[in-house]
């Protein structure tokens, strides 16, 4: 017989049983023994001799649940931390995949040094100044990457600067 839940909340009604997934059968108070269920649960009042097996038996089974709760958490956190774990090394795959097909790289050297005339600092800049800073065009391209270095070593227009 499958348990009656309340409504709101979801827990197994008085009168019912829960079979729950790692068939640990979890008691709940018959009907009958329903009132004084909650009248010892609410006040300070001693159990019955006669009441204290039951009680025990619902706290025994009520724990194991927990602790079948508690495992099966547990288990799952390993397994989302797993998850995790594997989201990151696969995102951080798909970057460097996505990065080999990126249309920079098919670029014309031509192009690519066109690009980097455009970001040379100006004359004016330069004579205030009154020094190259290493930091800035075109060095700063030459230590990107070999291709960027080959493509800025072979465009005179971004050494004139220096002459």
């Amino acid at each position: 017989m499958p348990a009656s839940r309340c409504s709101q909340c979801g827990a197994p009604t008085p009168g019912s049983s829960s079979r729950t997934d790692s068939n640990i059968d979890v008691q709940v108070v018959p009907a009958t023994r329903a009132a004084r269920h909650l009248e010892l649960m609410t006040t300070n009042a001693p159990p019955e001799d006669i009441e204290l097996s039951f009680i025990r038996t619902i706290a025994a089974e009520t724990r194991a649940r927990l602790v079948d709760l508690e495992n099966q958490i547990s288990r799952l956190e390993e397994r989302l931390q797993r998850l995790g774990n594997e989201r990151i090394l696969l995102s951080s795959y798909h970057v460097q995949n996505q990065a080999i097909v990126s249309p920079l790289r098919r670029m014309p050297p031509e192009v690519l040094g066109e690009i980097f005339s455009w970001t040379l600092p100006s004359i004016q800049d330069v004579l205030e100044r009154l020094r190259f800073d290493m930091s800035h065009s075109p060095w700063v391209l030459a230590q990107v990457c070999s291709r960027w270095r080959a493509v800025a070593l072979l465009t005179p227009s971004l050494w004139s600067l220096l002459v």
